[in-house]
């Protein structure tokens, strides 16, 4: 029968007086109903000299203990049996919330993170000499947590094999440039193995099949061309390249041709080429455009060939002559443009006009654009030599001034030439004209074939 104690005993126990008995029942129903430990530890030593002896040989005995001795032997030997339960218990307790903040810690240093890195982490920690005692441990019970063995020795790292990299591969290399928690280390081993493989980082991957595979057969090319051209390169790099296009059945040195996918390029090209030897480009503009170039596999420094600049001719004269009469385009500009012209034989001064026929248009701005550079003050005596020797080729004389076909003809603009010549008639006669603009009106129906009176 469990010992009952008496609302007296309680309330010796808790300094209570007897005025508080009814108030305090509850309590001591609750102490009748607890074990001998529960009631040790709610209320110290003093309450087992409470117990009868039979109580305390029974909770001895419970646990194990002996019961030998007087009355006051057994309470000793209980008040150092649940002390030394207490202290286990906070010992315990304290190394289960350690080990669990050293789980929670583990949680949020793995986040976002390579666990094979981390792994690898922890167990450097516990063979590292300059680490402390409580470091290893705390890297021992976190490699312990994720059942690894501190001892095993890591794998070693897969060999890739960047002539045969699949596109879940490539993928992955370009996932691992663009994600800023990759390290420095991992990213330029990526680099390295995409530009062994001929494959732009910055290229989207494509979702199908091999169709797809085969139309970016050319991508692949210019990649690895790309790869040879560009100064970043590493010479493994480059080689890597040169035997994959080897093998690809490419010449390594061959310019990369224009595709249908690529109709522009000729036009890019030029642009590109424009923007390093405009005076008025910035130097970062210039650079920018060089490494674009080089990309391409294009020289920044040779010229547009023969060939195109016959094709374009016409939108080379017009888009200087553009160049003369922007009031943003700064005098060095200006002065190059009509540098330029001449060197061309085309009139700095002369604007475009649009005949019956192409061919006829172009052979009449031609004379004219020779024929201005004769007159022309400014020009060099080299031009005029050289306009002089175009004429005679075309069997013009150099001293017969042009006329227009018809006033029906249109200026550049869209404009009837018939209208602006009587427009710069107009100007002559007018009063309110100064005679310096008189002047260059007058130079202009010169140049158009019109004769004025001095």
């Amino acid at each position: 029968m469990p010992h009952t104690f008496s609302y007296t005993q309680y309330a010796s126990l808790k300094g209570l007086s007897d005025e508080d008995e009814s108030k305090y029942q509850s309590e001591v129903d609750a102490m009748n109903k607890a074990g001998v430990s529960d009631n040790f530890g709610s209320f110290g030593k003093d309450v087992l000299s409470m117990y009868t002896v039979v109580d305390l040989k029974e909770e001895l005995k419970a646990n194990s203990l002996s019961t030998a001795g007087k009355k006051q032997d057994m309470i000793d030997r209980l008040e150092e049996f649940y002390g030394a339960n207490k202290k286990r218990k906070a010992e315990d307790s304290e190394g289960s919330e350690k080990k669990q903040k050293t789980s929670s810690s583990m949680e949020l240093d793995m986040e976002g993170k390579n666990p094979g890195n981390v792994i690898g982490g922890l167990k450097a920690a516990v063979h590292n000499d300059n680490v402390s005692d409580e470091a290893k441990e705390r890297a021992q019970a976190a490699l312990d947590d994720m059942g690894v063995d501190a001892d095993e020795k890591a794998k070693p790292q897969k060999e890739v094999d960047p002539e045969n990299l699949s596109n879940r591969e490539a993928g992955g290399y370009k996932a691992t440039l663009h994600n800023e928690r990759t390290s420095d280390e991992a990213k330029e081993r990526a680099q390295e193995i995409l530009d062994k493989a001929g494959v732009d980082a910055d290229e989207k991957r494509s979702s199908s099949g091999k169709a797809d595979e085969e139309k970016d057969e050319s991508h692949v090319i210019a990649g690895l061309k790309a790869t040879l051209t560009n100064v970043a390169s590493s010479d493994e790099a480059r080689e890597s390249a040169r035997k994959r296009l080897e093998e690809m059945g490419v010449n390594p040195d061959e310019r990369v041709t224009k595709s249908e996918g690529d109709k522009d390029e000729s036009h890019v090209i030029a642009g590109l080429k424009a923007a390093m030897t405009n005076a008025s480009t910035s130097d970062e503009a210039r650079e920018a455009a060089k490494l674009k170039l080089q990309e391409m596999g294009v020289d920044p420094n040779e010229r547009v060939t023969k060939t195109d600049e016959e094709k374009d001719q016409s939108h080379v004269v017009a888009g200087l002559k553009a160049a003369l009469v922007n009031p943003n385009t700064s005098d060095e500009a200006q002065e190059s443009a009509r540098k330029r012209l001449e060197e061309i034989g085309a009139d700095p001064e002369e604007r475009l006009t649009r005949t019956k026929s192409d061919e006829e248009k172009d052979e009449s701005h031609v004379i004219g654009g020779y024929k201005a550079t004769l007159s022309n003050a400014s020009s060099s005596e080299e031009a005029k030599a050289h306009a002089l020797e175009k004429l005679k080729e075309m069997g013009v004389d150099p001293d017969e001034r042009a006329k227009p076909e018809s006033t029906h003809e249109l200026t550049s603009d869209g404009k009837n030439l018939g209208n602006v010549i009587g427009g710069l008639k107009a100007a002559m006669h007018n009063d309110n004209v100064s005679d310096a603009a008189k002047e260059q009106v007058r130079e202009q129906l010169v140049d158009l074939g019109v004769k004025t009176s001095q």
